[in-house]
């Protein structure tokens, strides 16, 4: 059960960071709010 809590939170963390990713390319403002 952990090993798959630990895949579903990966994916989750990756999705996070391609989200910041994307808002700091589309307007750097919106990092400091982050």
């Amino acid at each position: 059960a952990r090993e798959i809590l630990k895949n579903d939170f990966g994916k989750f963390y990756n999705e996070i960071l391609c989200l910041t990713r994307l808002a700091q390319i589309s307007s750097p403002a919106s990092v400091k709010i982050l």
